[in-house]
């Protein structure tokens, strides 16, 4: 089955920087402190534009080097460092291009976007956002408005589209995701809510502001909107946590970057005072992550495989966390089946059909690792249960691992 569910470009940018297999990892940190870099600088061109003054693109850079959040997505191997960096430089080239008109900027604008959606499907709510703040800008004349707009629009569809029409053609739907109706629950409400509230605040405050304010605030709202759309009618399972969120930062820090050109006293202080915690205190999460790493470069998980004894081979791996195990051994590997979907919250009717295939296939020769650190994976049965099912006993020693359900223990 082709891949459809994740869009192509930061794992096309990952094989550019040679980060292609497990013995490689380190280019992958490399790239993503080279993001970091990019991101710290393209924010401050950006502010520093929209200000109209470098000083509020210091500020801003230290504001965003200060900030926890966006060392933890860039300490990760994961997209939003490059989702980042797009946004951020077709925000530059919009301001440029609401200065001088010149449709190649808006060409390069759309292609980033473009790009941007291509790194993450949500990068499609910035087409609507440049296209309603070219709309709003009423300095310009109908015309070269509607030039502007058909330009972006081409450049930021063309890529995606063509992605899209390879899905379609390939695995029968644009992407994997199905229709399905979800409430929000408290959780989501107590997080939206106020994001609403602020969102509000700042298109009142932006209407007067320059063209390039009004288009971070335009992203930033229609962000937030298409998060919110696609918990209640696509994946209720996508969390707003600091991966979701945390693109919003530099937007609501361009968004200020008029007030950092010459705060009051009282202001300043406050400012030094929060980059300065802020820098120390990503020091000192730094230090601990070089020491403890993070995410699946944990001492637990770069443990967790040789304790499971998994060895090389042919036959397929059943298992909970399928791409670390499929990225660290090299091995086929395949999903334990789930008893609930992830993104509709529905009992899944394929699960007792899917449970009996594996155990078929475990009969024949197939291994089973399960790892009780993926407490992220509710959706999959308990090792009991699949033990139960599959009538082997749940082992931590098995000499082989397709005779028994194989679990590492999680420590705690």
């Amino acid at each position: 089955m082709p891949e459809i569910h994740f869009p192509p470009g930061y794992p096309c940018l990952l094989a550019l920087a040679g980060a292609i297999d497990a013995a490689s990892l380190a280019r992958a940190g490399l790239l993503q402190a080279a993001l970091m870099a990019v991101n710290v600088l393209l924010l401050a061109l950006v502010a520093s534009r929209v200000a109209g003054a470098p000083r509020a693109g210091a500020i801003t850079a230290w504001l965003l080097v200060a900030a926890t959040p966006v060392l933890d997505v860039h300490a990760m191997v994961w997209s939003e460092g490059a989702f980042i960096a797009l946004v951020l430089a077709a925000i530059g080239l919009a301001a440029s291009g609401f200065d001088t008109g010149r449709l190649g900027l808006w060409a390069g604008c759309g292609l980033c976007v473009g790009l941007a959606i291509l790194t993450r499907y949500a990068g499609v709510t910035l087409v609507p956002a440049f296209l309603f703040a070219i709309a709003r800008h009423r300095e310009w004349p109908r015309r070269p408005r509607v030039r502007a707009a058909g330009v972006f629009a081409a450049a930021a569809m063309v890529l995606p589209a063509a992605w899209l029409l390879r899905n379609t053609m390939l695995g029968g739907a644009p992407t994997d995701r199905p229709l399905a109706f979800h409430a929000l629950d408290a959780g989501h409400l107590s997080i939206l809510a106020p994001l609403a509230l602020a969102l509000a605040a700042a298109a009142f405050i932006a209407r007067r502001r320059s063209a390039g304010i009004r288009l971070a605030v335009a992203a930033a709202v229609s962000y937030v909107s298409l998060v919110t759309l696609s918990i209640v009618a696509f994946d209720a399972d996508t969390p707003l946590d600091t991966r979701i969120l945390v693109p919003l930062l530099p937007l609501a820090l361009v968004t200020i970057a008029p007030w950092l050109v010459s705060p009051p006293p009282w202001a300043r202080v406050v400012l030094a005072t929060s980059i300065a915690a802020g820098v120390a205190h990503g020091i000192v999460v730094a230090d601990g992550r070089g020491l403890e790493g993070d995410g699946f470069n944990t001492r637990y998980w770069r443990d967790a495989l040789t304790e499971s004894g998994l060895r090389p081979g042919p036959a397929p791996v059943y298992t909970n966390v399928p791409e670390w195990v499929a990225f660290a051994t090299g091995r086929e590997t395949r999903d334990i089946p789930a008893h609930h979907s992830r993104v509709s919250l529905r009992a899944r009717e394929e699960y007792s059909t899917e449970l009996e295939a594996m155990c078929d296939a475990l009969e024949a020769g197939a291994a089973l690792v399960y790892f009780e650190g993926a407490t992220w994976r509710w959706e999959i049965p308990p090792e009991d249960e699949i033990s139960a099912a599959c009538d082997r006993p749940a082992t931590a020693s098995s000499d082989g691992l397709h005779a028994a359900v194989r679990s590492v223990s999680s420590g705690e």
